[in-house]
This record gives C-alpha cells, structure tokens and sequence, in this order.
C-alpha cells in the first residue's frame, strides 16, 4: 500500500503531506478491513471442520466480490479529488491519488497475498475456537 501510493505521488509529482498520510490511512485501514472479511470467513469455515488449503481457497472465492465491490466504490470516490481543478485542488489532488493508489495496491494484496499468508500462518495457530472451549472445559472441571 505504502510503496504504491508513494510511487503514485512521485509520478504525479506531488509530495509526502497530511493529505497523503490520511490517504494512506484510509487506504490501510480498507485493507485491514478486507483481510479481516478474508480471514474471519476462512476461520468459520476451519471451525466447521474444513482443511486449512479449502478453507483459504472458498474464502478467497466467497469475498471477492465484496472486496471488489467496497473497492470499487472507494476507487470511484476519490476520482473527483484526484481530478479536481481549481481552489484548493492541490490538497485534494493529492489526497485523492494517495487513496486511489493506495486502495489499488490494498485490494490486490487483500485478494492475492492474505489467502496464501492465511495458509502458512495457520499452520502455527490452533483450530479457530479450539482456546475458548479449552478454557469452558476448565471452567466446568474447576466448578
């Protein structure tokens, strides 16, 4: 995302500001949300017994769609301001090609990265809920 939105900025000729660091903000907090839809769909899936391969693979199928789309509308939001023309346009501009860039960057790694680092990050990590029903046992035995 930071590498994507720095490059827009450099080839625009625009600089490193408030604007772009609340671009950038915006920008990583979609991915955050994104990964989050990812990740959260591939546990529920893990919980009801699936492998960790399957899991990664339906829940990058089942959230394309949304990631795209949430994308998409953030994507067409910021085109006004990255195109704007008159008073005040350096400030959006900048602002707008930091967003556009940046969402472009996060939903590429929401859609080809998060899936693949899910694999290899649960293979680290116990089964989803494995924990919480571990300690419901202890707390029966302990009663």
């Amino acid at each position: 995302v930071l590498t994507g939105a720095l490059a827009a900025l450099l080839a625009t000729g625009q600089g490193l500001t408030i604007f772009s660091w609340i671009g950038l903000l915006l920008a990583v907090g979609l991915l955050a949300k994104n990964a989050i839809l990812v990740v959260d769909f591939a546990n529920r899936r893990r919980a009801e017994g699936m492998a960790v391969e399957q899991a990664a693979a339906e829940a990058a199928a089942a959230r394309f769609r949304p990631v795209v789309m949430t994308s998409i509308a953030t994507l067409l939001g910021a085109l006004p301001l990255a195109l704007a023309s008159g008073p005040g346009a350096e400030s959006r501009a900048v602002i707008g090609v930091t967003v556009l860039a940046g969402v472009a960057g996060s939903t590429a790694i929401t859609l080809l990265l998060t899936p693949g680092l899910y694999r290899l990050a649960a293979r680290f990590a116990s089964e989803p809920g494995a924990r919480g029903a571990a300690v419901d046992a202890e707390l029966r035995a302990g009663s």
